[in-house]
């Protein structure tokens, strides 16, 4: 019989021996949502595994690679990880949604995993609701729906409804990306000679506020010729802060794979992370779309350009919009304490 929400973890706590956790999780066999029987010890050994079970099946690969990043760290993070608040102190009737930021927020540890599931909640609610009225107009010769491309099938052959993405603003138009200038031998030497990932100080007196043409420029050709723009390709879990006084500027959730040769981020950690100036409509690379030179909000050191063209770039997000396209040699990255194989989520 089910226990009461209160009995099942004081049934866990009461537990002296991990045979005893293990039989109370699994009274009858290996088929429930976390199968702990590989776990116990038997006149067979076994691999020491557990077995998570609540996902659907499904063959997207978005799904499959977060609920693998989820589980991972679940395991990972509640051995290694600072013990999480009682869950006795949950009251009242939304204890789901506690759960929920519980969870994640000091355990799972990851801002992208949690707004990837809490996506997937609200999407759940929403399809239960129109799925039928949807599919039935789409069904309907006459016409079809705005924004509706097709059916689809989605996992268990439910049929579901392929939303058309946005369209670009008119006014947008796909530009190349500004390369710094190509620097001879002898020039890319002597900057490897005066600045390095660990002494920067040489590329910080580039610097200056407003950010001058040739500043810019000279900072762009620096940081590719040091860091060789390694935090384009980047996508282990962190926080990425200002090079030169290590305010926290960006986080790794919110990094997406832009067009050019810098990093992407979709947004700050933080408004005030940043300090941004904007330009005249295309003073920048031709850019008819808002674009603002963006510099850290504590020390003032040029970072990149923000601009308004991260939908139209690649980036998928619900929060799609901007694209601060940052200078490698101007950001530090501060991994979290694990991290899991990425699977591009």
């Amino acid at each position: 019989a089910a226990l009461p929400f209160q009995n099942k973890h004081e049934a866990i706590a009461s537990c002296k021996t991990d045979t005893e956790l293990f039989q109370l999780m699994n009274p009858e066999g290996r088929y429930y949502k976390l199968n702990c029987q590989n776990l116990v010890k038997g006149p067979r050994p076994r691999p020491p595994t557990l077995e998570f079970r609540q996902h659907s099946g499904t063959s997207n690969y978005k799904k499959v690679s977060a609920w693998i990043r989820f589980c991972t760290a679940l395991v990972y993070n509640s051995a290694n990880g600072p013990r999480p608040p009682a869950l006795s102190l949950l009251e009242g009737d939304d204890q789901g949604d506690d759960l929920f930021n519980l969870l994640f927020d000091t355990v799972i540890e990851d801002r992208f995993l949690k707004e990837f599931f809490l996506k997937r909640k609200l999407q759940h609610q929403e399809e239960s609701e129109r799925d039928v009225d949807l599919i039935g107009v789409v069904n309907k010769k006459s016409t079809t729906p705005v924004g509706i491309q097709n059916i689809c099938h989605g996992e268990g052959n439910t049929s579901a409804i392929c939303l058309s993405p946005p369209l670009p603003n008119s006014d947008w138009e796909a530009l190349p990306c500004r390369l710094p200038a190509n620097l001879s031998p002898s020039e890319k030497a002597e900057v490897l000679r005066k600045v390095s990932l660990e002494d920067r100080t040489q590329y910080f007196s580039y610097s200056d506020f407003p950010i001058s043409k040739n500043s810019e420029r000279r900072m762009e050709e620096v940081s590719k010729i040091v860091s060789r723009e390694i935090f384009t390709n980047n996508w282990k879990l962190g926080k990425y802060s200002c090079a030169r006084c290590n305010q926290i500027l960006y986080m790794s959730a919110d990094k997406f794979r832009g067009p050019c040769l810098w990093p992407s981020f979709r947004k700050a950690e933080r408004a005030r992370s940043l300090y941004t100036r904007p330009l005249a409509t295309g003073s920048y690379n031709g850019y008819r779309c808002a674009v603002h030179e963006i510099y850290c909000g504590t020390c003032k050191l040029f970072l990149g350009h923000k601009i308004a063209d991260g939908r139209e770039s690649g980036d998928d997000h619900p929060e799609a919009g901007d694209r601060h396209c940052v200078l490698s040699l101007s950001l530090k990255f501060h991994a979290l304490y694990w991290n899991p194989p990425i699977y591009s989520v």
